[in-house]
């Protein structure tokens, strides 16, 4: 059993649905399984600010992995839903996004010189290549800020704020 069979042997959701739910491991980089499925969820990812040091291969990766989705799906009728992050919002002056955060208020980085915002930008781009594509499926852009869960790790922030709470 491979570390991906043994992921999906404890990913209870998808013991919930068997049969039901497919979890697919691709490089998306290379190629995008095509099938005829009702609902797509592009949780692939160089994940945030943590792996900032490989600036160029994030960028590609996440960009370019994006984009095959949005090629191979575009003339399906598949619901797209793209993961992007609370990060898109960069290094933004809070006073420009407000709270609640409006799907229009600005996105941006403000030091491109930095690799802890290469995360960030790949995910505008991802954002964009949806929005400004011509394609016939529809698509849904959750931007996620802090999630938790199983698996996660202890050096993301919410284990981190527990910890010290402790």
């Amino acid at each position: 059993m491979d570390i991906n069979e043994k992921f999906i042997d404890d990913f209870s959701l998808v013991n919930r649905y068997k049969g039901r739910i497919r979890i697919y491991f691709e490089d998306l980089t290379s190629s995008v399984p095509v099938s005829n499925y009702y609902a797509v969820f592009h949780l692939a990812a160089i994940r945030g600010t943590k792996f900032s040091k490989f600036g160029y291969d994030t960028l590609y990766k996440n960009i370019q992995s994006t984009a095959n989705l949005i090629e191979n799906f575009h003339k399906t009728d598949t619901k797209i839903i793209f993961v992007s992050s609370g990060e898109v919002f960069g290094s933004l002056d809070p006073i420009y996004a407000g709270l609640p955060t409006r799907e229009d208020c600005p996105v941006g980085i403000a030091n491109i010189f930095e690799a802890r915002w290469t995360y960030a930008l790949s995910k505008i781009v991802g954002e964009m290549l949806f929005i400004h594509s011509n394609a016939y499926f529809r698509w849904t852009i959750a931007r996620l800020q802090n999630p938790y869960g199983e698996r996660m790790g202890e050096d993301n922030v919410v284990p981190i704020f527990i910890k010290r709470a402790l």
